[in-house]
């Protein structure tokens, strides 16, 4: 039960991680070039 229950928050927390990463990503180069204009 335990391993079954560390995979599924482990792929929940991967797939969570995985949205705002995407987000973050786009996010990061706009933030120094923004700063710069």
């Amino acid at each position: 039960m335990i391993g079954r229950s560390e995979v599924a928050g482990e792929r929940n927390t991967l797939t969570r991680f995985d949205e705002p990463s995407r987000s973050h990503e786009p996010a990061r180069p706009l933030g120094p070039p923004s700063e710069d204009s």
